[in-house]
C-alpha cells in the first residue's frame, strides 16, 4: 500500500455529485475495462455522443481522475489507479451545494 496515495479535494457536494454521477463512473469503468485508444472510441463503447463524452472526460481530467495521452491527433484516456477510497469529514453546516435550494437552519 502506498504510504502517500494521491488525494483529491472536492470543494462542494455539488461538485462531488457531478464528478461521481453514474455517467462519469460508466466512463471510468469503460476506460479501465476496454482501454480505448481515443475519446471517440470511448464514446462508441458507452454508446453516447462524442461531444458529451469529450466534455465529461475533460472534466475528469481537470480533477486528475484520468489522464489524456496524445496519440497523434487523438487523446487516449487512461486511468492509473484501481479503486477510490472516500475518507474525511463532511460538515453539515455552511455547505456550498451550488444549489438554489433553501438551507434549513
Amino acid at each position: 500500500m502506498d504510504p502517500n496515495p494521491p488525494r483529491l479535494s472536492i470543494e462542494s457536494l455539488a461538485t462531488f455529485g457531478r464528478l461521481f454521477r453514474p455517467t462519469n463512473l460508466e466512463l471510468l469503468e469503460a476506460i479501465v475495462e476496454y482501454e480505448p485508444a481515443s475519446i471517440r472510441e470511448l464514446a462508441r463503447i458507452v454508446d453516447r455522443h462524442p461531444p458529451e463524452v469529450t466534455e465529461n472526460v475533460h472534466e475528469l481530467a481537470d480533477y486528475g481522475l484520468i489522464e489524456l495521452e496524445d496519440e497523434g491527433r487523438a487523446k487516449r484516456p487512461t486511468v492509473w489507479y484501481d479503486e477510490f477510497e472516500f475518507t474525511g469529514d463532511v460538515p453539515l453546516h455552511g455547505l456550498d451545494t451550488d444549489s438554489d435550494a433553501p438551507v434549513v437552519p
